[in-house]
């Protein structure tokens, strides 16, 4: 009886884990939502801002992307540079805010910050 009490819960629990996350797949954020963030006066906005920019870069610099896109950053940069250059390309071509932000984000950095010898 215990066997069978557990098996009924293992099922549960995966089924229940299957359904929460059943609509995780919609978009967290645009492009155009995260300007908003980085442009507020809010600091921890722009935290957020910075920690979102820092998080796409990790992604893409951390081998997910590497083989696509190639960001190469001089030294002494701050997130607040980051976050400048990714305001300023985002508003600068005001279509992709609508995209999903990630993106984005990853064509700013790798148009602000290009590499002498790009991925094939």
């Amino acid at each position: 009886m215990r066997i069978l009490a557990k098996l009924v819960l293992v099922f549960l629990g995966s089924w229940l884990s299957l359904s929460a996350s059943a609509g995780s797949n919609h978009a967290f954020m645009t492009a155009g939502q995260l300007v908003q963030y980085c442009v507020s006066q809010d600091q921890r906005s722009k935290a957020f801002c910075e920690g979102y920019i820092l998080a796409v870069n990790d992604t893409v610099v951390g081998g997910y992307l590497s083989d696509q896109i190639g960001i190469c950053y001089p030294k002494g940069l701050s997130p607040a540079d980051l976050r400048s250059e990714v305001v300023g390309y985002l508003v600068r071509n005001d279509v992709l805010q609508s995209y999903l932000a990630e993106g984005p984000v990853a064509e700013a950095l790798s148009a602000a910050f290009p590499c002498e010898n790009p991925p094939r």
